[in-house]
């Protein structure tokens, strides 16, 4: 059973990702076509620092669930390693379990925030495009960052006695 909720996790991970990747090809996109049209123009794209802020935003929420599968976050374990292995183990799931009440926690504010800007109909500064869809793409990635990494800690706990050889 545990195997495939990790197996969707990872997946909607996987896709979640793709979809921030676009977004990185988006903002290049953009930011070459704005360019472009003010060399040759002279009447670049208005507004693009808010776009590209915002898509930047969405690129971080998006990729932040599939950096995590891939065990690409910075750790500083140097003090950890010279610790026995369950030592080891018991600190990881201990720093795991409280990031995932801290992760659990961003999203949940960040659902919040986000429906408060859209009820006051919030934007950015410059175009006024409206933040609420970034904020709930951001609740989105942060609640995905959250099940992903509880995936991983829960599967540490069940595969103790391996990890602990």
């Amino acid at each position: 059973m545990f195997e495939q909720i990790k197996k969707i996790v990872y997946s909607i991970s996987n896709a979640v990702g793709m979809i921030g990747n676009l977004c990185i090809v988006f903002n290049m996109v953009i930011v070459t076509v704005s360019i472009m049209m003010r060399v040759l123009f002279r009447s670049p794209i208005l507004g693009l620092v808010d776009i590209v802020g915002l898509v930047s935003g969405c690129i971080v929420a998006l990729t932040i669930a599939f950096t995590e599968k891939e065990n690409g976050h910075v750790s500083a374990s140097f003090i950890i390693a010279y610790f026995p292995k369950n030592v080891q183990i018991i600190s990881h799931i201990i720093v795991s379990l409280l990031s995932n009440a801290l992760l659990a926690l961003l999203g949940w504010r960040l659902f919040i925030y986000a429906r408060q800007a859209y009820i006051r109909g919030t934007a950015s500064g410059t175009v006024d495009i409206p933040l609420y869809p970034v904020a709930f793409v951001c609740s989105l990635g942060m609640f995905l960052f959250f099940l992903t990494s509880l995936v991983k800690c829960v599967d540490r706990i069940l595969h103790w006695e391996e990890r602990a050889k």
